[in-house]
């Protein structure tokens, strides 16, 4: 019998196996150039992804947030990177990583999937992960977020 807590499991355990796939097919991310390729691979990312560096709707404390392109998934998705995070290529994997679950499959991903694929796909412990986003909220924050 399927129960909530078995279909967020699997869920779970598939976000987690895309991650090693896309880690196995391109490597670690360390830069922006690298992120881009995992982003451009379609077996990795199910529909179109742009990613720009600019403040576009950002709210305070922000550093990215992901816009529909349309009513349909495959319309894609352009995900709004904060201008301070621009010139930090190492940074970017890490927050463009968060977000790649959401774009494959919308909102019944969590903030769990979403941490334990960044951290998954960029080498690091899910606790690792967290902390260093949180550092980059707190940097923004701290350094003036709009």
């Amino acid at each position: 019998m399927i129960t909530p807590g078995s279909a967020q499991q699997s869920l779970r355990d598939h976000v987690l196996r895309k991650a090693l796939d896309a880690r196995a097919r391109h490597g670690t991310p360390r830069d922006r150039a690298a992120v881009e390729r995992i982003v451009a691979d379609r077996d990795v990312i199910r529909y179109p992804l742009t990613i720009g560096i600019d403040a576009d709707g950002l709210d305070a404390g922000e550093f990215a947030w992901l816009e529909p392109l349309g009513a349909l998934p495959s319309d894609g998705h352009r995900l709004h990177v904060h201008p301070l995070l621009g010139p930090m290529d190492e940074l970017l994997p890490l927050v463009i990583a968060y977000y790649i679950p959401s774009v494959n499959y919308g909102d019944i991903v969590g903030p769990e999937e979403a941490e334990a694929f960044g951290a998954t796909l960029c080498g690091m412990a899910v606790e690792d992960y967290y902390a260093t986003l949180c550092a980059i909220a707190d940097r923004l924050i701290g350094r003036g977020s709009r």
